[in-house]
């Protein structure tokens, strides 16, 4: 099959591509044939002229000409479809000399939205004025059209006439010139719809509310005080919470004195999306008295608004507020406390520990659980140690709580006094400064707590944790090992000796594998059991003769299996030869059940070997 017919399609399809989209028209024979046009006709000239409309944007020239024929076409007796193309071309190249025919046709209503078109892209003063005089005998669907454009392009010589049409007896005109107005944003078309909606009888319309909060917007910064006129009439408690919400924002973010006054006022306010809107303006505006206002009038508020004012103090994080926020944890709402509480989180200092640490244990639920969260969080230099000075001095319950958020803080000056703890008459604290301890201890504790195995017969188990926790971590396995070591020289209860097997077991240190080694032997069943398992979780092979042995003697055939399992466990992790894996997994077989060969079998395939291949 050849691809010469494609090639030649292809290229015949280029060709026509790079070629102007109708050969040998210009643009006063594409005008002429654009005069008898209609709807469906003359692509090809449409197309031209649609693409030297686009090149006369930088072509002076090309544009002149454009814009000569089309005026010519509006001036003509041309078909609509004709006229309504030519439009489209203007609004890409029409310039101030197209404006007296575009005012003819803005007369004509079959014309008038399509002229608007092209009118609102020119900036030419002479299209307001232009715009201004049509408005005054314009109708229907051109009535709208041209208010909309006045507003749209800020025309302060319109205001009089929009004004005016705030009389009609339409009320989509109505609407329409108010929020024209309000695009023009000028002082005088403030004072014109300052006084219509004063006097207006019922619900604002909702353009008309836009239209007064677009003129203040506008007006803010050049005319504050006209724009604070208008903001507050817009938060009258006739209009809609959107609106009034919208309106205090505007208000808020003027300069002066007023910006808190709106804040205060709306939070005392029985709108409770103004009074949300409030206190999220609370929590960013710039105003350097805010905070301080807040918390002297938080007890005049509901406990719903306090709650949102306690959050925006919280945010706003200014210290000076810190006492009202604390007065508010002693709320008789639950709710007012738990924000309260949950802003110390950010307010608080070292002085609203004791609090915190009270409120955590003598509280609801989810209060205990915001004063924990405080606890935890609390930012500053001297947290830390005054946590560890309160924690010698507290009841029991508090101490709790503090060793908890001491752990979170990740407060590693506090292990000495966590070390003293476990010692502590009372077990909740004895068993929280142990689990804290496993965090924050360091080579430091790993003797006290080694003595503290050895000698207390209380939390043997977590204590043991503990310190395993400390010495894997700080790398003094070989330290807690010899202190375990010396201990098992004297321990003489069977619970204290299979305690300190079994933490020697996880401490993995070989200065330990006699020991281990020789209670294989041990006559207590339970100490063999312990040393079994230590020895088969070991880091290396070294213990795999040794459970071998046990595995072909021992008569307790639970402990034969988990020594076999243990040998095979060494055995594969090791760094043996595939060899001499397999010499040790050929001992291991005629010992095993038919689980432990499977286990073997499953080994096998890691060796990439033929020699494991015959074995299986």
């Amino acid at each position: 099959m050849t691809c010469k017919p494609y090639v030649s399609v292809i290229a015949a399809i280029v060709l026509l591509a790079s070629l102007p989209p109708a050969q040998g028209l210009t643009i006063e024979s594409a005008m002429d044939t654009l005069k008898t046009h209609q709807f469906g006709q003359h692509t090809d000239v449409l197309d031209f002229l649609r693409e030297s409309a686009s090149r006369a944007q930088t072509d002076p020239v090309t544009r002149q000409t454009i814009n000569q024929g089309c005026t010519e076409i509006l001036q003509s007796d041309a078909s609509y479809a004709a006229k309504l193309f030519v439009c489209r071309l203007l609004v890409l190249t029409a310039t101030e000399q197209q404006i007296p025919v575009l005012d003819t046709c803005l007369s004509d209503p079959e014309m008038s939205h399509m002229t608007l078109s092209v009118l609102v892209h020119l900036h030419d003063p002479a299209v307001d004025t232009l715009l201004i005089t049509a408005l005054e005998t314009a109708r229907g669907r051109a009535r709208l059209g041209i208010i909309t454009a006045l507003g749209n392009r800020r025309s302060a010589g319109a205001v009089t006439s929009l004004a005016s049409l705030l009389d009609s007896d339409q009320q989509g005109v109505t609407a329409e010139a108010a929020l024209a107005l309000g695009r023009v944003g000028a002082k005088k078309s403030a004072t014109v719809l300052n006084r219509f909606v004063s006097q207006y009888q019922g619900a604002l319309p909702g353009k008309v509310a836009d239209a007064m909060l677009v003129c203040a917007d506008h007006l803010a910064v050049k005319e504050p005080g006209t724009a604070q006129a208008m903001y507050r009439l817009m938060l009258d408690k006739r209009h809609p919470s959107a609106t009034r919400c919208a309106a205090l924002i505007g208000l808020a973010r003027l300069p002066g004195p007023e910006s808190l006054a709106s804040i205060l006022t709306a939070l005392r306010g029985e709108d409770i999306q103004l009074r949300q809107t409030a206190a999220q303006l609370a929590r960013t505006l710039p105003e350097p008295d805010m905070a301080t206002a807040l918390a002297r009038q938080l007890n005049t508020l509901t406990p719903g608004t306090q709650v949102l004012v306690i959050k925006a103090l919280g945010v706003r994080g200014d210290a000076a507020t810190m006492q009202g926020i604390r007065a508010a944890a002693a709320h008789a709402s639950v709710e007012v406390r738990i924000a309260a509480l949950n802003a110390l989180a950010s307010l608080g200092d070292e002085s609203v520990i004791r609090l915190l640490a009270d409120r955590a244990v003598q509280s609801a639920p989810l209060e205990q659980a915001a004063a924990k969260h405080a606890l935890a969080t609390l930012a500053g230099n001297r947290i830390n140690g005054e946590m560890v000075t309160q924690l010698k001095l507290a009841p029991p319950a508090q101490q709790v709580v503090l060793i908890e958020a001491l752990a979170k803080r990740q407060a590693l000056e506090a292990a000495p006094t966590l070390l003293a703890l476990t010692q502590n008459n009372t077990r909740p604290v004895r068993t929280a400064s142990l689990t804290a301890l496993g965090a924050l201890g360091s080579r430091d504790q790993i003797a006290g707590l080694a003595e503290r195995l050895i000698h207390n017969d209380s939390l043997q188990e977590i204590t043991g944790q503990t310190l395993v926790q400390i010495a894997l971590r700080t790398g003094g396995s070989e330290d807690a090992s010899q202190s375990l070591l010396e201990g098992l020289k004297t321990a003489k209860t069977r619970p204290l000796r299979t305690t300190l097997l079994s933490t020697l077991g996880q401490l993995k240190h070989d200065s330990a594998l006699g020991v281990l080694s020789a209670a294989l032997k041990d006559t207590d069943e339970a100490i063999r059991y312990n040393a079994i398992k230590a020895l088969s979780a070991w880091p290396n092979a070294s213990p795999a003769p040794s459970l071998l042995a046990v595995a072909r003697t021992n008569s307790n055939r639970t402990h034969q299996i988990l020594a076999l399992r243990g040998y095979i466990r060494l055995v594969a992790q090791s760094t043996l030869t595939a060899p001499q894996k397999i010499e040790h997994y050929q001992r291991a077989m005629t010992l095993a059940a038919v689980a432990e060969k499977k286990n073997i079998l499953a080994k096998l395939p890691d060796l990439q070997s033929t020699e494991s291949l015959r074995m299986a």
